[in-house]
C-alpha cells in the first residue's frame, strides 16, 4: 500500500478482502487461547524469535497503548506486559524502554498509577514518555518521537478495543500514540480526525520492524475506548506488522474487516497470485464484541453479512470524502 499514485479504491468487497490478504498475509499471525496455559510460552517464542531476526544492538522499545485515567481492566494485563518486557530484556540486555504519549495524561504518572514501573524496574527496562520526546515529522505538521523512530525494533502492545469514531481501536491506531504531545498540544488529534487513517499508514510505512500483541483476554466493549466495559473474550494476536494482527483481531472480535471503517483506505491491486481466503471459514470468539453505539450501522458480524455490499459502498463514499487530496483516486 502507498499514498502515491499506484493506490487505487477497491470496486467490490471482493477485490477488498483480497487486497487485504495481499498485506495481512506475511504477517504469520499466531492466535492463541487465553483460557490455556500454553499462551504464555507462545508469546515468548514468537516474541524471541522476532527479536533475534530483527535485533540489530540498539535499543528495543516496548510501546503501550495507553489513555489515562482509565481503570485498569482497560489497559493490558500487568502479567502481558511483564511476559513482553522479560523477552525484551533477555534479547537486549539494559537495551529495553517501555514507552507511550498517551493522549491527555503523562505517562511516567500512569506507569506508576498501573504499577508498570515496578515492572519496568523488575525487568531492568528503562520507562520514557513520547509526548515529551524530540521530534520528526513525517509529514508537515506531524511531528513523531525519534526515539520511536530510531528504534531497531518496536513490540507494539495493545488492547482489543472497540471505538466509538473508527469502529476498533487495535494494534495500528495504537501509533498514535507515537506523536510528540508538547507540539501538537492536548488533544493531539483536534480537528484532525479525518487525517487519522492516511497518518497510520504513513507511520506504518517509516516505522522500525514492529511485533504486535493484542490483549483480547477481557477485551473492551461498546463506547471505547474511554468507556466501554470488559468482554468475556479469552484470545491474544500476535504477529509481524499490524495490518496483519488488526484484521485477524477483527474477525476474532466477531466483525467484518471489510466494514471496519479503519481498514478502508486505497489500497495497491490485489496480484493474481494472492491465495483467496475464505474469511468466514476463521475462528470467532463465543461472544462478539458489542460495537459502539454509534458505529452499529457499521457492522455485520461473519453470521449476519446480508446487504454487505451496500455498507461497503457506503464506507468507501464516506472514507474518500476524509481522504487527503494527495491520494489518486
Amino acid at each position: 500500500m502507498t499514498d502515491s499514485g499506484s493506490a487505487v479504491w477497491l470496486p467490490s468487497v471482493e477485490q477488498f478482502d483480497d487486497a487485504l490478504v495481499q498485506v495481512a498475509g506475511p504477517s504469520d499471525v499466531l492466535v492463541c487461547d487465553g483460557v490455556h496455559a500454553d499462551w504464555r510460552d507462545a508469546v515468548r517464542w514468537r516474541l524471541t524469535k522476532f527479536l533475534l531476526e530483527h535485533y540489530a544492538g540498539g535499543y528495543i522499545l516496548v510501546k503501550t497503548s495507553t489513555t489515562g485515567a482509565r481503570p485498569p481492566s482497560h489497559e493490558v494485563s500487568s502479567e502481558l506486559l511483564g511476559l513482553v518486557l522479560s523477552a525484551a530484556v533477555a534479547a537486549a540486555p539494559g537495551r529495553v524502554v517501555l514507552a507511550d504519549g498517551p493522549v491527555y495524561a503523562r505517562y511516567l504518572e500512569e506507569c506508576r498509577r498501573l504499577g508498570w514501573q515496578g515492572i519496568a524496574e523488575t525487568w531492568g527496562a528503562a520507562v520514557a514518555d513520547l509526548n515529551e520526546d524530540d521530534a520528526e515529522e513525517v509529514a508537515p505538521n506531524w511531528p513523531v518521537s525519534r526515539r520511536f523512530l530510531a528504534a531497531d525494533v518496536v513490540v507494539n502492545l495493545t488492547k482489543a478495543k472497540t471505538h466509538r469514531r473508527f469502529g476498533v481501536s487495535l494494534a495500528e491506531k495504537a501509533l498514535l500514540g507515537v506523536l510528540v504531545g508538547r507540539i501538537t498540544g492536548y488533544p493531539k488529534l483536534a480537528g484532525r480526525h479525518d487525517y487519522v487513517t492516511w497518518l497510520l499508514q504513513r507511520l506504518a510505512c517509516q516505522s522500525p520492524p514492529i511485533f504486535s500483541v493484542i490483549d483480547g483476554v477481557r477485551g473492551i466493549q461498546g463506547n471505547g475506548p474511554l468507556d466501554g466495559r470488559p468482554t468475556a473474550s479469552n484470545f491474544l494476536c500476535l504477529g509481524q506488522g499490524l495490518l496483519g494482527p488488526d484484521t485477524r483481531a477483527i474477525i476474532e472480535m466477531g466483525f467484518d474487516p471489510a466494514l471496519v471503517p479503519g481498514l478502508i483506505r486505497p489500497m495497491a491491486p490485489p496480484v493474481a497470485s494472492v491465495r483467496p481466503v475464505d474469511w468466514s471459514s476463521l475462528r470467532t470468539t463465543s461472544l462478539n464484541f458489542l460495537p459502539a453505539r454509534s458505529c452499529g450501522w457499521l457492522y455485520r458480524s461473519l453470521e449476519r453479512s446480508r446487504r454487505r455490499d451496500r455498507h461497503y459502498r457506503n464506507l468507501v463514499a464516506g472514507a474518500r470524502d476524509c481522504w487527503p487530496s494527495t491520494v489518486v483516486p
